[in-house]
């Protein structure tokens, strides 16, 4: 079973390049990745939505460029608006795929393990809260409902009544029990050095190397990312140093995308 902290790195390497990114040529490379991970023709309408939506908008509100075009009430369309209205487009569609992914893969469990190794204070902390909401809103109910039964009348100013009372003796239970779960902490030894704690996940050299390929990819993508202008001229270049990092790192990604599907 593939480790949760890889699985992070993955989507935390793919969110970053997009946010930074400003070459043309980068989000080719994520469009051509995501089609051949996902075929859709569902996502297929929503990227031509989306720049669709990005050009129009950019179009009306950016007037820069030097390739005028036509007036449109008086404003100026230039190619240059276009053309980042489409860059723009496609990055923002791809943020959103690669985030709605990273919340439906990186579940709660493995956000707590993720956590662990970066701060194991927060990881607690998330973990409780995380339990504590589903169990809290199901208490509340279950008080109120046993507040209802014991009105005789269920007129409004009873049913707030009712709410008020469940939601102090909710406060009183929630006081009652972190007193009981910090006594059982204690107990089991947390927040000593020498405990240990279980985890069905284990970090493989196999993990270890492909994060450090991730890391490693970025930064040299980065780095030798070619210089482009889009506004206000259109200028792009082409690295053939950086073409060969976005190949490896595509294929690094389709690859361990397939084996967290299999």
């Amino acid at each position: 079973m593939r480790h949760p902290l890889v699985e992070f790195i993955k989507f935390a390497t793919v969110i970053i390049l997009l946010c930074l990114t400003r070459n043309p040529f980068v989000i080719g490379f994520f469009l051509v990745l995501e089609f051949a991970l996902a075929p859709s023709f569902r996502s297929v309408l929503a990227l031509v939505g989306t720049v669709a939506l990005s050009v129009v908008i950019n179009a009306l509100v950016n007037h820069q460029g030097e390739t005028y075009l036509f007036y449109l009430n008086d404003n100026v369309v230039t190619a240059e608006s276009l053309v980042y209205g489409l860059f723009v487009g496609g990055q923002l569609w791809l943020l959103c795929r690669w985030t709605y992914r990273m919340g439906k893969a990186m579940t709660s469990e493995k956000m707590v393990i993720v956590l662990k190794y970066i701060f194991p204070p927060a990881a607690l902390v998330l973990s409780m809260a995380i339990r504590s909401v589903n169990r809290y809103t199901d208490k509340l109910v279950e008080i109120y409902h046993y507040q209802m039964a014991m009105e005789p009348k269920r007129g409004i100013w009873n049913r707030m009544i009712a709410a008020i009372r469940a939601i102090s003796i909710l406060i009183n239970w929630a006081l009652e029990n972190g007193l009981e779960i910090a006594d059982a902490m204690e107990c089991r030894a947390y927040g000593r050095k020498r405990r240990t704690s279980y985890t069905p996940f284990r970090l493989l050299p196999v993990d270890v190397f492909q994060i450090i390929g991730f890391l490693l990819l970025l930064m040299a993508q980065r780095w030798t990312e070619p210089f482009t202008i889009l506004i206000p001229r259109i200028e792009i270049h082409f690295g053939a140093i950086s073409t060969g990092i976005m190949l490896l790192l595509c294929l690094l990604i389709w690859q361990q995308t397939e084996r967290e599907e299999k």
